[in-house]
């Protein structure tokens, strides 16, 4: 699950080829190709994020719960308004019992709340976190 930056998505899944999921879509292709050309399977969807956490989140989980299979590996990243997303979406795959094996949050953004509510919690079910900028510093390594 990839949530780019921007609060204006409303939550919905972006087609992988769009232009407005920028640089999140560039990596998000080439973690893609890279699972690929490793032999792996890859479900994975882009989340365009909201100006509140309920949609994109909501989004992200009804996604991992109907595309989620034991042993699956998860992979979770937010940009931006969408970090906060990545660690929402972790908070509740823990509680339905569904392990993250990686987390990654750049730039965590509020806007122009200039990050007071920047979720930095790192929840029990992530196995690997690299958090990326000043305001959100949080490494866990298992």
């Amino acid at each position: 699950m990839f949530y780019h930056g921007g609060p204006f998505g409303n939550g919905q899944i972006k087609a992988n080829s769009n232009d407005d999921t920028g640089y999140t879509g560039k990596i998000y292709a080439s973690a893609y190709g890279a699972a690929r050309s490793s032999g792996r399977e890859v479900v994975g969807a882009i989340i365009a994020p909201a100006a509140t956490q309920g949609p994109g989140v909501r989004t992200g989980f009804d996604f991992l719960e109907s595309n989620y299979n034991e042993g699956d590996q998860v992979v979770i990243y937010g940009y931006s308004y969408g970090g906060d997303n990545a660690v929402n979406l972790s908070e509740r795959a823990d509680a339905a019992g569904i392990p993250v094996n990686t987390m990654v949050i750049v730039d965590s953004s509020d806007g122009p709340l200039r990050g007071t509510t920047v979720d930095s919690s790192v929840p029990e079910n992530v196995e690997y976190t690299l958090n990326v900028y000043p305001s959100v510093q949080v490494f866990r390594i298992f």
